[in-house]
């Protein structure tokens, strides 16, 4: 019978980072010409000039994979869309950063989820690489709850019970839980401490 694989006690709070900008809700969306006007539940974040995409609007006009947006507020903007498009848009609608006027990548972290983890520090492992060199040295094996969206590179934020700064981890691995029983409801992080 093989040893059973820990879930432990989810009591450390952990927040996820990513490089790639979330989709934000947009709550109204409306046209008066070619223009757009939109309004968000929370503040965007785009700067007038900065290129976003557009999703699941009806009808579909509303909809630009990289739409250049002027801001008109925290939670407004307004961009070109075709003429004679029925008003107001309905959907479950999104907007995303894209590039900045230059044609910038997006280049910082961005929040992607929180969650409770169980985080056991190890000796240290190396994941290997094609070619047999070390490609990662994995530090921590985080246990959370199963939430779709996590890949490798993303980082875990994790401030230790009675430190104050924080620690950051780069994910190395994402796997399913190994047993059986729970593979479907959790999810193994192997992680390695950023410096």
């Amino acid at each position: 019978m093989a040893t059973p694989f820990p879930i432990g006690r989810m009591t450390e709070p952990v927040d996820f980072l990513s490089t790639s900008p979330p989709a934000i809700p947009v709550t109204t969306l409306t046209v008066l010409g070619t223009v757009a006007s939109a309004v968000t539940g929370t503040p965007h974040g785009l700067t007038s000039g900065d290129y976003a995409s557009v999703r699941g609007a009806l009808p579909l006009g509303y909809n630009t994979t990289s739409g250049q947006v002027t801001v008109t507020g925290p939670t407004q903007f307004s961009y070109t869309v075709p003429a004679g498009l029925a008003s107001p848009a309905t959907g479950t609608i999104t907007v995303t950063f894209k590039s900045d006027s230059q044609g910038g990548q997006p280049n910082e972290w961005y929040a992607a989820g929180s969650a409770f983890a169980s985080i056991e520090p190890l000796n240290a492992s190396e994941r290997q690489a094609v070619g047999g060199a070390a490609a990662a040295t994995i530090t921590y094996r985080a246990v959370i709850h199963y939430r779709p969206g996590l890949e490798p590179h993303m980082i875990l934020h994790w401030t230790r019970y009675q430190e104050s700064a924080p620690r950051e981890l780069e994910i190395i691995g994402v796997y399913p839980h190994p047993e059986p029983a729970y593979a479907h409801r959790f999810l193994v992080l192997e992680c390695g401490e950023l410096e």
